[in-house]
C-alpha cells in the first residue's frame, strides 16, 4: 500500500528572544509543524550575516517554550547579531524567523528609533552613529535608526 503525506500549512517558526543579552540565556519561541521534522537555531554577525553558526538542532516540537537552554553569550564578542530559527517539515517546507540581538551590557547603549514607524535596533561600536535602512514588508517606507555607544 502507498501513502502520501501532504500539508499545505507551512511550519511555524516564532522566535521570542531578542534585545540586549549577556550571560547564559534561554532561547524561547515556537517550532512546530503538522509534519514536524526538526528545527535549527543559528546566529550570524551583523545585521546582514554572511555566514551562520549553529547553536542547536532540535528534533521535538516546541510551542511557546524553551527552544534551547543554556546559550552562553559570554563566549562571543560584544556585538550585534541576527538570531535565526528555521523549522523543517517532512514535506520539504521550511519556515524561519529572526531577531536582532546585542550581546553586551545594556548600560552601554542607547537607541533612537524611526519616528514614522517606531521600530528600532541596536548596534554597539565605539563613538559612532549608525544609520541603517531596511525595507518594510509593506514597502511603504524604510526603517531608519541611529545608535550610539554611551
Amino acid at each position: 500500500a502507498f501513502s502520501a503525506v501532504f500539508s499545505e500549512k507551512p511550519p511555524i517558526a516564532e522566535l521570542e528572544t531578542s534585545g540586549i543579552l549577556r550571560g547564559t540565556i534561554d532561547i524561547t519561541g515556537t517550532a512546530n509543524a503538522e509534519n514536524f521534522q526538526r528545527y535549527t537555531i543559528e546566529y550570524g554577525r551583523g545585521l546582514e550575516p554572511e555566514s551562520w553558526i549553529l547553536i542547536y538542532e532540535g528534533y521535538n516540537p516546541v510551542i511557546e517554550g524553551v527552544l534551547y537552554s543554556g546559550w552562553n553569550t559570554n563566549l562571543i564578542d560584544d556585538l550585534v547579531y541576527i538570531l535565526r530559527l528555521k523549522v523543517y517539515d517532512y514535506t520539504g517546507q521550511i519556515s524561519e524567523d529572526s531577531s536582532i540581538i546585542v550581546v553586551g551590557d545594556e548600560r552601554n547603549y542607547e537607541c533612537s528609533s524611526c519616528s514614522e514607524c517606531g521600530i528600532f535596533a541596536m548596534v554597539p561600536d565605539a563613538d559612532i552613529t549608525l544609520t541603517e535602512d531596511i525595507a518594510t514588508p509593506g514597502g511603504e517606507h524604510d526603517i531608519c535608526f541611529a545608535i550610539t555607544r554611551r
